[in-house]
């Protein structure tokens, strides 16, 4: 979650209301909460706003598991597709 806070600004985001959301998303997922916020860093590096991170990151994580692939590399295809359109 560090890497993220160089990402963010801190003053109007809370780092703990991510972290809290990571782990409602590592709960709901069988997804290891590294491979989260690492995915996370890339869906925050890619540009998406952080009203919508969270969504995009779980989606990440749900195509990660169904597609017998990592939630990094899911990540990557969703928020490519994103900012395509």
């Amino acid at each position: 979650m560090s890497n993220i806070s160089t990402l963010v600004d801190t003053s109007k985001e809370s780092m703990e209301d991510m972290e809290q959301s990571v782990l409602d998303i590592s709960k709901r997922t069988p997804v290891a909460i590294n491979d989260l916020t690492s995915a996370l860093y890339d869906v925050r590096s890619a540009g998406i706003d952080s009203s919508k991170a969270m969504e995009v990151l779980e989606v990440s994580a749900q195509l990660g598991v169904a597609g017998l692939g990592s939630t990094k590399e899911a990540a990557d295809l969703t928020t490519t597709a994103i900012n395509a359109f």
